[in-house]
């Protein structure tokens, strides 16, 4: 049940970091991300944590950036952390055999599996789990979307800000459609940023 989400404590001790929405800090899968974590995780299990070695120094990211690459590694199945004591993550089966076979997620395959994690991951990813099972409109608004989530989390007793929705349903269509043209691309990112400034009480429609 979707209220579970909202119970751990995760990065920095905020609550509900591992188990809530929108919680890729507004920043999607970047090229080359996966390869760094995988790597940087193998080598360093506390890269994320490590008080004396700053994460964003060692990374070359910045601080939402660092906080991003390990949900998103998780979230995908290729790094887990423990739910309790240090928070050092390590390469799940499935992230040793990437990491060994297809370091740079090149192939198509590691893709296809990738995205499968992801989907099927209710606890990591609720948005994506809920459009991928759940959603079952073909033709929608992201209104649509929300309203439909949201009256799935009401039965669970779960309340989450609409903005969280918004950003989690953007992100999967920035995800999804990769091979969109460039004015199609720039139109969706027209449309984060309307709806940020939306959400920042700075645009009247």
């Amino acid at each position: 049940m979707m209220e579970k989400y909202f119970t751990d404590k995760g990065l920095g001790g905020t609550e509900g970091w591992l188990r809530s929405f929108e919680p890729m800090k507004q920043f999607f899968i970047r090229k080359g991300w996966l390869s760094k974590g995988m790597r940087y995780v193998s080598q360093k299990p506390d890269v994320f944590t490590n008080r004396d070695d700053n994460p964003m120094d060692v990374l070359g990211i910045g601080a939402n950036m660092v906080k991003s690459l390990r949900y998103w590694l998780q979230a995908v199945g290729l790094t887990k952390e423990p739910k309790t004591g240090k928070k050092n993550q390590s390469l799940t089966p499935f992230g040793n055999i990437v990491h060994e076979k297809d370091p740079y997620t090149e192939e198509l395959g590691t893709l296809y599996l990738l995205h499968y994690k992801l989907v099927t991951d209710e606890e990591m990813a609720p948005s994506w789990y809920y459009f991928f099972n759940k959603f079952a409109m073909k033709e929608f608004s992201k209104d649509d979307f929300v309203a439909q989530i949201q009256n799935e989390l009401k039965m669970d007793g779960t309340a989450v800000a609409i903005r969280s929705l918004t950003y989690d349903l953007l992100a999967l269509l920035i995800h999804m459609c990769q091979g969109i043209s460039l004015i199609q691309t720039r139109f969706l990112q027209r449309i984060i940023l309307i709806v940020h400034l939306e959400n920042l009480g700075l645009l009247i429609s």
